[in-house]
């Protein structure tokens, strides 16, 4: 789990310099990294419990819905999504760098 944290990081020291930026905004940034990560645990923790406690338990095709397994089903959704946006807007370093070569 460092290891995913540590190569975000390493990522947006490397953009951060590459950009020219004022290096105390960096510090900023992480800041604000942090304290969004910490508010968005608690959201999807209440999320979570009031999916637990307002979704009613079904089954469809011999399969659970519902229930326990909203929250499961609610994160497959949040990951499809992020994925989908990672997609349409991420650039990719790799072309950034064969262009300044060529």
């Amino acid at each position: 789990l460092s290891l995913l944290f540590s190569v975000f990081e390493a990522w947006v020291v490397q953009r951060h310099h590459r950009a020219k930026l004022p290096e105390e905004w960096l510090e900023d940034t992480f800041r604000k990294a942090s304290l969004a990560q910490g508010f968005f645990a608690i959201i999807a923790g209440l999320l979570s419990e009031w999916l637990v406690g307002h979704v009613p338990e079904s089954s469809a095709y011999g399969l659970a819905l519902g229930a326990e397994i909203a929250v499961y089903q609610a994160a497959v959704a949040v990951f499809a999504l992020g994925w989908a946006c990672t997609c349409l807007m991420w650039s990719d370093d790799a072309r950034d760098i064969v262009s300044r070569l060529s």
